[in-house]
Formats: C-alpha cells, sequence, structure tokens
C-alpha cells in the first residue's frame, strides 16, 4: 500500500478524478484518502503556439461535484482547487509543504509544457518511493 491522495492536474468535466474516488471509496470501504483536483475550471484558458489558438472548454467547479453525483460516487474526501496551475500549485505547495501530506497517484493533464513543470515542480516532492505519476497528452 502506498500512502498518499490521488491528486490530478487539469480536470476537466472530472471523469478520471471520478474513477479514482470511486475505486478508491471501493478499495477502502469510506475511501480515507482525498481526491485533489486542480484545474482552471472556469476560467478561458487561451495559448498560442506555432500560430495556432487553442481555446480550452471550460467546466466549472459544481459542474465537477454534479457528474460525481451522476455517476453515483460519493464526493467526501474531494478537494477542488481552482486556478491557473502557476497561482494555485505555488499557493498549496506554500500551504502543506512542511505538512505530512502524501500524493500516492500524481496525474498530470496540463496540454502544455509550461503546466506539466508547474505540476512536477510544486508537487513531485510530495510523491512518496512507490508513488506514481501519469503524464497524459504529453508530447
Amino acid at each position: 500500500k502506498i500512502p498518499g491522495d490521488y491528486a490530478e492536474v487539469g480536470v476537466w468535466r472530472g471523469g478520471t478524478g471520478i474513477l479514482a474516488r470511486g475505486i478508491l471509496n471501493e478499495l477502502e470501504r469510506h475511501g480515507s484518502r482525498t481526491v485533489r483536483l486542480f484545474d482552471a475550471f472556469d476560467v478561458k484558458v487561451s495559448k498560442y503556439e506555432s500560430g495556432h489558438r487553442d481555446l480550452f472548454a471550460q467546466t466549472r467547479p459544481r459542474d465537477v461535484i454534479e457528474y460525481f453525483k451522476m455517476f453515483g460516487v460519493d464526493n467526501k474526501g474531494l478537494q477542488i482547487h481552482r486556478g491557473l496551475f502557476n497561482q494555485s500549485l505555488p499557493q498549496f505547495y506554500a500551504m502543506l509543504n512542511n505538512a505530512d501530506l502524501k500524493i500516492a497517484v500524481l496525474r498530470i493533464d496540463g496540454n502544455w509544457y509550461d503546466a506539466h513543470q508547474d505540476a512536477l515542480y510544486y508537487l513531485y516532492s510530495f510523491v512518496p518511493v512507490g508513488g506514481y505519476v501519469i503524464f497524459d497528452d504529453f508530447a
């Protein structure tokens, strides 16, 4: 058993977080681990690269909570961290750096290099030996 929570950086509608919470609820009977979801949420995020403008969909935190309910997954132990990663992750780190927090699974789906870099810089120190870091859409 690897100690720690599940943290996801880049949530969109929360599908992977719902799956993680559901699995933790089944494995631990009351899910003592926290599911931490980081996203800009209702902030429109746009990025210019190679002459193209990408606009990423926005989702409200209350929508994510509704999706948990829709799939019948208890959202107890869910923490939503709202804001751009370069703002919310340093705040999270500053708040919990001296705590005994561990993240057993860190899933990063930030769509851009700097988002992945911020996630690793501020959250990797919370991942214990044997923990997992999962990269999604990193190319």
